[in-house]
């Protein structure tokens, strides 16, 4: 009888524990390089993705940073003192509700001389300077306003402002003729700049927390499988950090392989 041949080594499949001929194994052996070599690109990939949204994010960030310190902040504050200001004028020295009373209030100057002539000061003092205020923010930083254009009602106030200068300007040459601006200010824009300044500022605490896009915190919670997540974790930390160094975002998507991978890897 011929003696059995013993089967190489090589050919032995060491996951199934069974016999495989020599070109099933080079089968298996390009499978597993092709894997290894989908898990890289695709941990490329992701990582990359990644770094992009980080940095728009710190764009974004930038941004918004700038807008609440270069214009609503300080247009905030001078539109809030010039309101509360001639609001108080109106009620404790005129005796009258603002802005409601407005009419009434324009009635009295003009026919009181003593009255007049604090209502000048009050305005030359603290109403018209903070209000100058406010319109050289608007014009000097318009680019970093929310509106995607100058809104109307900023050119009217703008306008009124400009007038008032003249007045004022009047005054000082002792011409009392002209005491209101033709132009009125805009109803509302105090409240309209508060609840922008408002938004900036929850957008800001988004920004922070990292938490600035809820689509690519889902894309890499819900699609990468658990074996892509551990290779990106993996691999920023062969790198000298983790993932946590993209500005959060890792921990903003939920790359955490002991709770948001733990679903998909079970499926």
């Amino acid at each position: 009888a011929e003696p059995m041949l013993a089967r190489p080594d090589s050919c032995q499949n060491e996951i199934m524990g069974e016999w495989l001929p020599p070109p099933l194994v080079w089968l298996e052996g390009l499978g597993g390089v092709a894997l290894t070599v989908a898990t890289g690109a695709a941990a490329y990939l992701v990582q990359g993705a990644a770094e992009l949204h980080a940095e728009r994010r710190r764009a974004e960030l930038a941004r918004v940073d700038a807008q609440l310190e270069r214009l609503y902040g300080p247009l905030l504050a001078a539109l809030t003192t010039a309101v509360a200001v001639f609001k108080l004028f109106a009620e404790e020295r005129v005796g009258v509700a603002w802005p409601e009373g407005m009419p009434e209030l324009m009635r009295r100057v003009r026919e009181d001389e003593s009255l007049r002539a604090e209502y000048e000061q009050w305005m030359a003092v603290s109403v018209l300077p903070q209000h100058d205020r406010a319109a050289r923010l608007l014009q000097e930083q318009i680019h970093l306003l929310e509106d995607r254009h100058m809104p109307q009602y900023l050119l009217d106030y703008v306008a009124m402002t400009a007038a008032y200068r003249v007045i004022r300007a009047k005054w000082d040459a002792g011409d009392h003729t002209m005491l209101f601006s033709p132009l009125r200010m805009p109803p509302g824009l105090d409240v309209h700049v508060r609840d922008t300044f408002d938004a900036l500022k929850r957008r800001q605490a988004q920004l922070l927390e990292g938490a600035s896009d809820p689509v690519i915190s889902l894309v890499l919670r819900w699609v990468l499988p658990g074996w892509a997540r551990r290779l990106l974790l993996g691999s920023a930390d062969a790198g000298g950090g983790s993932i946590d160094t993209v500005d959060g975002v890792g921990r903003a998507a939920g790359l955490d392989t002991e709770t948001a991978g733990t679903k998909r890897d079970d499926e």
